[in-house]
């Protein structure tokens, strides 16, 4: 009779407690704040490998060698392993275990002092009928931490690529500042020997002489911080390559980088696809919402079909030809009837973790909409901030050559050559830093975009690991 309810019980293994996982409602705006260009015009630059836009095949070399060598992310490649593992194992834990079991008994009589010898062998099995979707929920979980596992390893992909495009035009800056400032130290040197001559010839004071030394100690000053600086930066780049320190190769001067006019950010929908990070609170998300069936499913009984069935022989030689034949067949249906609310706590702790998920899913959108808004407003003002230096540096030296010319017939003092001189240099360290700034803030925008860490997969020849099979 117990045998007959058998079929119903198992009927209701297809039955799965908990909610099932559905996407939070969350408005998004049109478009984004500091967008000026329309959703029909956005084209998907952001999936383009876009480091490839600035037209220097060494920082490309650099980007492929960091995706291949870096440390974080073979570190996130081997926790997609971990994942993928641990997604194998819950769902290995759906299915009957199957072993055999083999025994030998000896039993002696103090009596008589004879024995008997027993042979079995039998095959055993055990598989829960996972009634109410137990199983099922932490196979689902599991393969939603190794779906996160595989977005955070996109996202180390994402930033490796930008903290190695914004590293290297901050090495080029500070090459560039640094030729500007042994330039300046040169020009210097030889205004101060002029100074000297003039002064040796009776044409002026010393005052002079003093002043073209201050201006000459001040710019050697500044040479050897530059030459600090640099090595450090190739130091921060070779360890994001994954070498020891050493010296980078360079590329295109910083002036020669192609700035791309324009960078379409598309519609705020669009990160909820290109994001990893938004990508990854969703695959968190969706765990939750399993571990929340899990914890109902607790709550219910449990049953496990288990058995066995072999031969059992005093011969082992006739143990699988004439032996006895024995098996046996049994269903333990077990149900918590008072645990001191335990498992009820835990249905509110898994509902309440869920509840962080859904916000912890939000707030990463928020930030998403936030940081592509920033990049859009900082592309604008770093390019009208570069355009207005370019003016600067060029009025700058034309007031140099003014001086120059003025102070040669006698018209002004040495003292407004000096300022001229002041205001040129000032005026090309601040241009260096202004076109490394909008060189950056391309790259930003990118890296908020979500843009280009598919292609960075490809560029990197590392593909990324295949969804769990779900049959």
């Amino acid at each position: 009779m117990r045998l007959r309810l058998l079929p119903a019980l198992l009927l209701l293994g297809s039955c799965t407690l908990g909610p099932d996982y559905e996407r939070p409602e969350m408005t998004l705006p049109d478009t984004h704040r500091g967008s000026e260009i329309s959703p029909q015009e956005a084209a998907e630059l952001a999936e383009l490998e876009w480091w490839t836009v600035f037209g220097d095949p060494v920082l490309e070399e650099l980007i492929t060698t960091a995706l291949r060598e870096n440390r974080d992310l073979l570190i996130a490649t081997a926790r997609i392993e971990e994942a993928r593992a641990r997604a194998r194992v819950a769902r290995g834990e759906r299915y009957p275990v199957i072993g055999i079991d083999g025994e030998a008994l000896r039993e002696l009589d103090s009596g008589d002092e004879s024995s008997a010898d027993t042979f079995t062998l039998t095959a055993t099995a055990a598989w829960d009928t996972d009634l109410w979707g137990r199983l099922r929920r932490a196979d689902e979980a599991a393969r939603a931490r190794l779906l996160e596992a595989i977005e955070i390893r996109r996202g180390v992909i994402l930033s490796l690529v930008g903290d190695v495009s914004r590293a290297y035009f901050e090495l080029r800056d500070l090459d560039r500042r640094l030729a500007v400032t042994l330039g300046t130290v040169s020009t210097r040197r030889d205004a101060l020997e002029i100074a000297i001559l003039r002064f040796e010839g009776g044409l002026t004071s010393q005052l002079e002489v003093r002043q073209a030394e201050t201006e000459l100690a001040a710019a050697e000053a500044l040479a050897p911080v530059l030459a600090l600086l640099r090595a450090e930066k190739e130091n921060e780049i070779s360890l994001l390559l994954g070498r020891f320190p050493g010296k980078i190769l360079r590329g295109k001067d910083l002036e020669e980088q192609v700035i791309p006019p324009e960078v379409p950010p598309g519609l705020p929908s669009e990160l909820l696809q290109r994001r990893p990070d938004v990508r990854a609170a969703e695959q968190q998300l969706i765990a939750a919402n399993a571990e929340v069936g899990i914890a109902v499913a607790n709550l219910y009984p449990q049953l496990v079909l288990s058995g066995f069935g072999g031969s059992e022989s005093e011969e082992l030689g006739s143990l699988l030809s004439s032996g006895t034949g024995i098996w046996e067949l049994v269903a333990n249906l077990t149900a918590p009837i008072w645990q001191g609310g335990r498992l009820r706590a835990g249905v509110e702790a898994s509902r309440a973790r869920f509840e962080q998920a859904v916000l912890a899913y939000e707030e990463s959108i928020l930030q998403a909409c936030g940081e592509v808004s920033n990049g859009l407003v900082s592309v604008r003002a770093s390019q009208e901030s570069l355009e207005s230096t370019l003016r600067l540096e060029l009025a700058a030296r034309q007031y140099l050559e003014l001086a120059n010319l003025q102070y040669a017939n006698g018209v002004v003092a040495y003292l407004d050559v000096l300022d001229a001189q002041r205001q040129l240099f000032s005026a090309e360290l601040d241009l260096s830093e202004e076109t490394r700034n909008r060189l950056i803030s391309v790259v930003d925008l990118y890296l908020a975009l979500g843009g280009g860490w598919q292609a960075a997969e490809t560029v990197a020849d590392l593909q990324p690991p295949p969804t769990p099979d779900t049959r």
